[in-house]
């Protein structure tokens, strides 16, 4: 059986995207310092943050990752 060459895994808030069989991560998320958003996390970088339904601001492309892991 050979393992498929998309997919996802999960530890905990972290996972991982598989692309062609190359895993890209982790991706992750954690408070900001004054509790009043989340940023998000991509290899403990962080590249975008929520900080509310209205406000949602990330940007990947220093990573230069394949647009189907974005």
């Amino acid at each position: 059986m050979t393992a498929a060459p998309t997919g996802l895994r999960f530890d905990g808030s972290a996972f991982w995207v598989k692309h062609r069989h190359l895993e890209y991560g982790p991706f992750d998320y954690e408070w900001s310092r004054d509790f009043q958003g989340i940023e998000l996390l991509y290899q403990q970088q962080k590249f975008g943050e929520y900080c509310s339904i209205e406000e949602i601001d990330a940007d990947l492309k220093d990573f230069r990752l394949p647009m189907r892991v974005v």
